[in-house]
This record gives C-alpha cells, sequence and structure tokens, in this order.
C-alpha cells in the first residue's frame, strides 16, 4: 500500500473546488507527489483554462486533476429535466514517455538509477490503475450497508424511469462504481439515481462494481471525516 501526507491545504481548498465556494475561483485543482507528500501543484492549477493545462503538463511526472464539470442538460432530454449540472472528475496523469524510459531502463538492465520522484510516480501509477473503472468485480451489495456521503439532487422523473427499467429488465440497470475502503465499507459517490430507484422499490441489495481503495485515496474523497485503520 502506498503511504504518504497529504497536506492540509490539499483538503481545503478540494472542498471548495467540490463545493463552488471559498476563494477558489478555478474549475481544477492539480496535485503532485514529492518526498512520500502530495501538496498542490501551485503553477499548474494557477493556469486559466484546461486547455491551458493540457498542454503544459510534465512529459515525465505524475500529476492528479481534479475538475469540477458543468454543463447544461438539453431541454429535449425525455428522462431529466434541463437545467444546469455539474460533477466532479478525477483525472490521473501519467505521461507515455515515463512508461517508455521505464521500460528503456530495464532493458539496460538498470543501468540508470530511477531518481526519487521517478520511483514515487511509478508507485502512483500502480495504485491508481487498480482503482480505474471496471466491470470485473460486480457485486451484489446490501443497501443497507452502503456509505453515501454525497446525497445530490434528484430528478424525480429519472428515477421513475429507472425504477421502471428494473421492473422490466435489470440486466439493463449498470452496477454503480463503489470504493472499498481498507476497514471494509463499500462507498458509493455516483449513482445517485440508481440507488434511489433501487430504495423505492424496498429493494435489498444493488450491483455495485467494488474498487479498492488505499487510505490516500479515501482521505482524498472524503477529507478529515475519513477515519483510517478501523478494521470491521
Amino acid at each position: 500500500m502506498l503511504k504518504a501526507k497529504i497536506n492540509d491545504d490539499c483538503f481545503e481548498i478540494y472542498n471548495d473546488l467540490k463545493m463552488s465556494k471559498g476563494n477558489y475561483s478555478k474549475p481544477f485543482l492539480v496535485m503532485k507527489m514529492e518526498n512520500s507528500t502530495i501538496s498542490i501543484n501551485t503553477e499548474l492549477s494557477n493556469l486559466n483554462s484546461f486547455e491551458e493545462l493540457s498542454q503544459n503538463l510534465p512529459d515525465n511526472h505524475a500529476r492528479f486533476i481534479f475538475y469540477h464539470l458543468e454543463f447544461e442538460m438539453p431541454s429535449d432530454n425525455q428522462l431529466c429535466k434541463e437545467g444546469k449540472r455539474s460533477k466532479m472528475m478525477l483525472i490521473t496523469w501519467v505521461p507515455e514517455q515515463q512508461q517508455d524510459k521505464e521500460e528503456t531502463n530495464n532493458n539496460l538492465n538498470n543501468n540508470h538509477k530511477l531518481t526519487k520522484e521517478e520511483e514515487e510516480n511509478e508507485k502512483i501509477q500502480s495504485n491508481f490503475t487498480k482503482t480505474q473503472p471496471s466491470f470485473n468485480n460486480i457485486q451484489l451489495i446490501n443497501i443497507d450497508k452502503i456509505k453515501r456521503p454525497v446525497f445530490p439532487e434528484l430528478d424525480e422523473c429519472k428515477v421513475e424511469s429507472l425504477m421502471k427499467t428494473i421492473e422490466e429488465d435489470y440486466s439493463k440497470i449498470p452496477p454503480v462504481e463503489g470504493l472499498r475502503a481498507p476497514n471494509g465499507d463499500v462507498y458509493v459517490f455516483g449513482g445517485c439515481h440508481r440507488y434511489q430507484a433501487h430504495k423505492n422499490l424496498n429493494l435489498k441489495q444493488m450491483k455495485v462494481n467494488v474498487r479498492d481503495a488505499t487510505e490516500m485515496m479515501m482521505q482524498l474523497y472524503l477529507g478529515a471525516s475519513y477515519q483510517p485503520n478501523v478494521k470491521k
């Protein structure tokens, strides 16, 4: 498991970004890891646009990008009401040149020793790959065991449409994405309409694509509310 210290300002500014409040006005936040410490990459975070950010990402170091995506739901969508929506996205940047460099090092019988930051980034890539979306670990999880730290506003017409689909053909309902913390708890951050549809139908279980997360990942998502090392 990757162990790393996360600077306090990472939590504060991340929460401001997520809640669209405070003094942080940018739509994205970039973090980096140096000497086993995760901190804000100020230079990249202060860029004016995502396009500018994409052009200035480093060629040989990993970066974590939290992006607050805002979009308009069109009026011709029959499943949900029109209006403004927002989603928080986590983008992990692991450049191909870093992977090529590691392959070259192996071919040279490891004559070139990786720098400390390159070693840390290699660990980051390995740990974050485990948390990328995958449909290889779909489980039926008891609904009363699912932890939902965020309760967004629901579109009732979308919930009703999902309830109808569940009753007619449950195979058409995709699983929600869940993170299993090291203490065994399963957290679901998205899929709010699917979750509510199951609740309205008094179903006891729902499909969850469970991915194991490190304590570092859970702290990034939950901040100070997450209590690690509490075994169930």
